[in-house]
């Protein structure tokens, strides 16, 4: 084997050490990627703990807020689509299916200081099965800046 590596050709060697240079390179970004999705995820969880201490906690009954669903449709790669199962072997690289996507968006109207907002937050549930966590939680909260206007479900029950 180590007398073929020494009979490839200055040709051989240059598109190896391309190959091996472009391995890196998706390496380096795929490492970066994953560092960036890291950092967004303790942003997050950094700005929501700001909020649940330093925002208005504001609690709502099942009867206080709506559940309306949102169907939304995608053309993707049907191999992308069904790259974990044994169907991704029935479809060519170039076929495309029509997918449809469920989300239920929770809508509460909320008076804070004589002033009616709206908080409205997406779930990727059917309105259904959503409801039914909904109202055997009874209740759930959601916490708002007055400063900045952000605000958050509290929603940790649906994990």
């Amino acid at each position: 084997m180590p007398t073929l590596i020494f009979q490839m050709s200055a040709q051989d060697y240059m598109v190896l050490t391309v190959i091996t240079l472009w391995l890196l390179v998706l390496l380096w970004f795929k490492r970066n990627n994953l560092k960036l999705k890291r950092s967004q995820k303790i942003l997050t969880s950094e700005y929501k703990t700001k909020l649940r201490d330093d925002g208005i906690k504001i609690t709502l009954s099942f009867d206080d807020y709506t559940v309306n669903e949102k169907r939304r449709y995608a053309t993707v790669r049907a191999k992308d689509y069904y790259s974990d199962s044994l169907k991704s072997a029935m479809y060519n690289s170039h076929d495309e299916i029509e997918v449809e996507y469920i989300d239920s968006i929770i809508e509460a109207n909320v008076e804070i200081d004589g002033l009616v907002y709206t908080f409205e937050c997406s779930v990727p549930l059917d309105k259904d099965n959503l409801l039914i966590k909904l109202y055997m939680q009874k209740e759930i909260n959601v916490y708002y800046d007055p400063d900045t206007e952000g605000y958050f479900f509290d929603l940790h029950f649906l994990d």
